[in-house]
Order: C-alpha cells, then sequence, then structure tokens
C-alpha cells in the first residue's frame, strides 16, 4: 500500500520502548497507516502494549505510536 504525502519524523528504541512519528496533511492516510503497522504479526508478537495517537497542527496531522518490548509489559501507575 502506498501513502502520498507522508513523512516519517524519527523512530527510536530503547532495550524497553521503541516508538514512531509519521506526518501527513491527511489524516485518513495517518490512521491507516497506524492500522496497518499495527495489524503485523510481527508487530503483535513483539509489543507488550503501548500507545497510539494522532495530533493535529496547523493542518498536518501526526501519528505517534510507542510500545513496550522485551518480556515485560507496559504498567501504567
Amino acid at each position: 500500500m502506498e501513502y502520498e504525502d507522508m513523512n516519517l519524523k524519527t523512530v527510536s528504541c530503547s532495550d524497553k520502548l521503541c516508538g514512531i512519528v509519521i506526518s501527513s496533511g491527511n489524516r485518513s492516510n495517518v490512521d491507516s497507516f497506524l492500522d496497518l503497522i499495527t495489524s503485523k504479526p510481527i508487530v503483535k508478537e513483539k509489543l507488550k502494549g503501548g500507545s497510539l495517537k494522532i495530533v493535529e497542527d496547523n493542518g498536518e496531522y501526526y501519528g505517534v505510536l510507542f510500545g513496550a518490548i522485551g518480556n515485560m509489559p507496559i504498567q501504567h501507575k
């Protein structure tokens, strides 16, 4: 699947968390991309919880995904 007007802003991982930020002028593209990436079997297998969010700023939509990796799930306090 190809997404027009998509920009990869950052990808970063530590030994416990991974995160990705993408952007587009089209909210639907951001939403579809986040749905696609989180539906991948390898992502479902490796992530132990996390969060997705779409934020709008001046007509640009930012998709944020972060997830726990490793053996322990994220615990909210």
